[in-house]
């Protein structure tokens, strides 16, 4: 068998070829250098994003304390202030004869000696 070769292609296009062949290579190796270049962006902003999120938790999972803290000093200010307003109604009950409807037999009893006794002082004077 007999094996035949091209013949070598014409000078100009020889050059035309190089220098195309040039331009890709160059174009090829600026697109190499423009993904690596891309991909440690890509890790640098990976590298920074955990570091913002667990700061960010950490922000969150303080102020959720503190909020905590807050509801439950509330919860304990109202628990009080009903305290001292049934201690504050209690009182007034105590104080105000209108208050209690019914008063012990003992006190009544005194009361009335004490109108009878006016009563007489009243007949007295008269």
């Amino acid at each position: 068998p007999h094996l035949t070769f091209p013949s070598p292609p014409p000078p100009c296009l020889s050059l035309q070829s190089n220098l195309l062949k040039r331009k890709l290579d160059e174009h090829l190796e600026k697109l190499h250098e423009a993904h690596t270049e891309l991909q440690k962006k890509r890790e640098y902003i990976d590298d920074l994003e955990p570091t913002v999120d667990s700061y960010t938790a950490h922000k969150i999972d303080v102020l959720q304390e503190v909020l905590k803290k807050k509801d439950e000093d509330m919860k304990a200010m109202e628990e009080r202030y009903k305290k001292y307003l049934e201690k504050a109604r209690t009182v007034i009950r105590t104080l105000d004869p209108k208050q209690t409807p019914t008063t012990a037999p003992e006190v009544q009893a005194l009361k009335n000696q004490l109108h009878e006794k006016e009563a007489k002082i009243h007949l007295l004077e008269v």
